[in-house]
């Protein structure tokens, strides 16, 4: 049995050119992705290759309904389950910290403002 080339996220050979643009997209994608991961594991490389595969189908789900004037529901959809995976597929890949956007700090309290503007005044 022939060994297939390991060619990353862009597959076996025959299945994506590395010279297109869906290629060279793909490939961009997944060196910041994986130049993000210390060590990757074969299991994270391949859920990179999944996440890349998705944010490209995203991208030409998002240039058509530029182009159209209103995308069908079953565009709609489409998209909407696509984004659901690649929201879980990055955050399975990177942890739920990365996903998490920073608390706001905690607004003074007015016990703290009196008292700054006591003592300013003084």
């Amino acid at each position: 049995m022939p060994r297939l080339q390991s060619r990353g996220v862009l597959g076996p050979p025959g299945t994506i050119s590395g010279h297109s643009k869906q290629g060279r997209y793909l490939r961009a994608v997944e060196a910041q992705l994986l130049e993000s991961l210390p060590a990757p594991t074969a299991a994270q490389r391949h859920l990179v290759a999944h996440v890349c595969r998705l944010a490209y189908r995203l991208t030409q789900l998002e240039e058509s309904f530029q182009a159209e004037e209103l995308p069908s529901l079953d565009e709609l959809r489409i998209y909407s389950s696509l984004h659901g995976q690649y929201v879980s597929a990055y955050r399975e890949l990177f942890g739920k910290s990365s996903a998490r956007v920073a608390e706001p700090p905690a607004p003074p309290s007015l016990g703290r403002l009196f008292v700054s503007e006591a003592s300013d005044a003084a």
